[in-house]
């Protein structure tokens, strides 16, 4: 398993495919395998970098406060070693925030940018249900293991009986996190907000969103809102996960956005 040295851990990383560079970053919880059904489409146009961000799948964890910021650096770090100067990017929930914290910070290195069911800002009300939900996920996992907690949290995800293959496949082989390193990256998240700076972002961007989750509509919404150049694509019958949901309308749309010539900004109306 190929691993390259980033700041003070050691990240696993693999690649796929000749082209252009497209890196892929999953969310919390999951690994690079959250990917598995991008890969064959997107590796046929573009060389694919999937990594499992720091504490997750086979990536070391670390002692040090998890940021937005510090697994951004990760990134940096992991692409300049493997040679890579320009990129797309595509981030699905965390990952979709280091996309956004990548793009803020390295505004040259990005070509295109996908945000996948992510968030840019917490309301004070936001603010106060993520609060009440890091003290539930405490108290839940001082009851439960890490691995129940986490295919309870599969089973809301992923819930008709249509999906059970997807879920089952989604626990043994995605969630891939300890207890201590889920809590600390969920923290990270909660802290991230990056609306002062999305204006920062240079890359034409395109915003996935799903019809299940409201929020998801909402911050889509004012990522477009912000955003210089950008459109938004709904999803629909999808609750959060829409690239293992709807894989074959998740990489079409994607395909379709890295494929075509840069344009103007042309706001699409949801499907």
């Amino acid at each position: 398993m190929p691993k390259i040295r980033t700041n003070d851990i050691e990240t696993h990383y693999e690649v796929y495919g000749n082209g252009p560079p497209l890196v892929l970053i999953h969310g919390v919880v999951a690994c690079h395998k959250a990917w598995q059904m991008q890969i064959a489409d997107f590796s046929k146009y573009f060389h694919v970098i999937t990594y499992d961000i720091r504490g997750h799948g086979n990536s070391n964890g670390s002692d040090q406060r998890y940021s937005i910021e510090l697994f951004t650096g990760d990134l940096k770090i992991l692409l300049d070693n493997l040679g890579i100067i320009n990129t797309h990017i595509c981030g699905f929930s965390m990952g979709g925030c280091i996309a956004q914290q990548f793009a803020i910070n390295y505004p040259s290195v990005v070509d295109k940018l996908i945000l996948a069911s992510t968030y840019c800002h917490m309301s004070s009300l936001d603010k106060l249900i993520a609060l009440l939900m890091r003290i539930t996920n405490r108290i839940a996992l001082s009851f439960i293991s890490i691995n129940r907690f986490l295919a309870i949290g599969s089973c809301l995800t992923f819930r008709s009986s249509e999906q059970k293959e997807l879920r089952d496949c989604y626990i043994k082989e995605v969630n891939r996190i300890s207890k201590k390193e889920f809590l600390k990256s969920m923290d990270a998240i909660y802290r991230f907000d990056s609306l002062n700076m999305l204006e920062r972002i240079m890359a034409p961007t395109l915003i996935i969103y799903t019809e299940g989750l409201k929020q998801e509509h909402q911050q889509a919404d004012i990522m477009n809102k912000m955003l210089k150049t950008s459109q938004k694509e709904l999803i629909r019958d999808t609750y959060h996960v829409s690239n293992l949901e709807k894989p074959k309308e998740f990489n079409k749309l994607v395909l379709e956005f890295l494929l075509k010539s840069n344009r103007k900004r042309v706001p699409l109306k949801p499907r």
